[in-house]
């Protein structure tokens, strides 16, 4: 073997000893710099919601809600870390916290945005404190209900505190609640397959209905939801949509949410309506009957 081989050789093994140990060292500082995202959130979730309880993780990565958690308390703290689109940098991250169906604290996660001094500065939250969030509609993001000046970040600070507020809604409407089943003659309604109700006189009706869309290449699908009236207002209260295939979930609630059945049928929901939105009102109109029969005492 040539001098000038046993120099390559070694060039070689030197490379390849220095890469080693380059890529071990790289290991080592990745591991010892490494944030969980979740620790990091449960540790965020104690510090910014002021209480010392610890948080039992919930749900993660269900569409805009990255995290969701609940206090381990008489009284919980609900935690979520959710996001929300429509910024001037794109999507924003936001700390919501609930106590009492009632957002009590709100802060910034990650963004890009150069307008959040703005917003803040403007005591934008405030406008998201004390409500109870099971009776009330989504946020407006109308320009007037917005800050001047960072229109678009104030858009997607409350597109994210709205992901939070139906995603809460949702989990105390499926989760919270002691329901018992209503003894009650379905056979004659085609789409009501269950009747439930709560402590608070509010009826649960588990439905379903086909929908062939109007597009003819769509493919036909069937729309599952739970409707919530509360049988003493005699309005609907929530809309929890189960379907797999549709948009129904958030997007339409405000056409129903604390409406009475005459304002359902009297408005115009037809106009423009999608096959799930005509689905969705023909099963509500059936829940108010059999809810109008059951209130009757006819069962």
């Amino acid at each position: 073997m040539t001098p000038k081989i046993k120099n390559m050789i070694k060039s070689v093994f030197v490379l390849c000893m220095f890469a080693t140990i380059s890529g071990l060292l790289l290991g080592l500082v990745n591991k010892l710099t490494y944030i969980d995202p979740l620790k990091e959130s449960l540790k965020k979730f104690n510090t910014l919601s002021g209480t010392t309880a610890s948080f039992e993780l919930l749900a993660q990565d269900d569409e805009d809600i990255l995290f969701f958690a609940k206090s381990d308390e008489e009284i919980p703290v609900y935690a979520l870390l959710c996001q929300g689109s429509g910024g001037y940098g794109g999507i924003v991250e936001m700390y919501v916290f609930i106590k009492d169906n009632r957002i009590f604290k709100i802060s910034q996660g990650y963004n890009d945005e150069t307008f959040f001094s703005t917003v803040e500065k403007a005591n934008f939250y405030e406008k998201f404190y004390d409500i109870d969030l099971k009776e009330a509609e989504n946020f407006s993001t109308a320009k007037a209900d917005l800050v001047s000046g960072a229109t678009k970040t104030s858009t997607a600070v409350t597109n994210a505190i709205n992901n939070a507020k139906n995603y809460y809604v949702d989990y105390i409407s499926e989760n919270n609640l002691n329901l018992t089943v209503v003894n009650f003659d379905l056979s004659e309604y085609s789409l009501v397959s269950k009747v439930e109700k709560d402590d608070n006189n509010n009826y649960y009706f588990t439905a379903s209905k086909k929908i062939i869309p109007q597009d003819e290449e769509a493919p036909i699908f069937y729309i599952t939801v739970k409707i919530i009236i509360s049988a003493d207002s005699e309005r609907v209260i929530n809309i929890i949509d189960t379907t797999a295939y549709s948009n129904v979930k958030y997007k339409y609630k405000n056409n129903y949410i604390n409406k009475s059945l005459s304002e359902i049928e009297n408005a115009d929901l037809t106009t423009n309506a999608t096959a799930s939105e005509t689905g969705i009102t023909d099963i509500i109109k059936q829940a108010f009957n059999i809810l109008t029969v059951i209130k009757g005492g006819t069962i």
